[in-house]
């Protein structure tokens, strides 16, 4: 499919970054620089190392701290397991958090889907404390 990129005047530029497609060029191999990581369910300590977006290694000379564990970050959450974010007390937040984990969510970011000005203050602030 062409698009504005495979005309002749934006294939001029080539990002340092990215290969001859356009798509970001990423290191092969890297290390994490940990000082140890969770492996089904145990601690490993020594750094991991990464090839190709996928762990090639862990248990190597140590990095310098931090632990890496697997994990999903979800930048939206407007609610989950039966929890809405903009309707929820303190106590179902707590809870959302707690049932994201147990799906494999370790971060996440609670956000709002459009309301009255009052209804997301109100929601703002149960989020916050």
């Amino acid at each position: 499919m062409a698009g504005w990129w495979s005309r002749p005047a934006y294939r001029r530029y080539q990002r340092p970054d990215c290969d001859s497609t356009g798509a970001r060029a990423y290191a092969r191999r890297v290390k994490l620089g940990v000082a140890a990581s969770v492996v089904d369910g145990l601690l490993v300590r020594g750094d991991v190392e990464v090839e190709d977006g996928r762990i090639a290694a862990v248990g190597l000379p140590a990095g310098r701290s931090g632990l890496a564990v697997p994990g999903l970050v979800d930048l939206q959450v407007n609610g989950f397991g039966g929890i809405d974010v903009l309707q929820a007390t303190s106590d179902e937040i707590l809870a959302l958090g707690v049932e994201l984990a147990r799906a494999g969510v370790l971060w996440y970011q609670p956000t709002l889907v459009t309301a009255p000005a009052e209804l997301t203050r109100l929601a703002l602030a149960t989020i916050g404390s």
